[in-house]
């Protein structure tokens, strides 16, 4: 099956008000990005101008087995990824 792009599946307004539940669920979060499989930003919120946040793909690496993974940034920050995958396979869509 060909590669499938998350952009194709992104509405902002429904990701905004996802990552707004997200953010106060989270202590210490403060935005969340979405990118693609070629590690490209497609998404940034809930706040325009949060793509700013996310100038460097700090989870741009080899992809690890499971769900995703946590990384400490430099700045002593925690980066949480999750793997966006279609329902029914493991085809693998983006990065939250």
């Amino acid at each position: 099956m060909g590669q499938k792009n998350i952009a194709a599946y992104l509405e902002s307004g429904f990701l905004g008000l996802f990552v707004r539940q997200i953010v106060d669920l989270l202590e210490g979060a403060v935005a969340a990005a979405i990118y693609d499989t070629d590690d490209n930003l497609v998404w940034a919120g809930p706040n325009e101008g949060d793509n700013k946040l996310f100038t460097v793909n700090p989870v741009a690496r080899e992809r690890n087995r499971g769900p995703g993974f946590c990384e400490q940034l430099n700045d002593q920050k925690l980066a949480y990824a999750f793997y966006l995958k279609s329902e029914g396979s493991d085809d693998l869509l983006g990065t939250l």
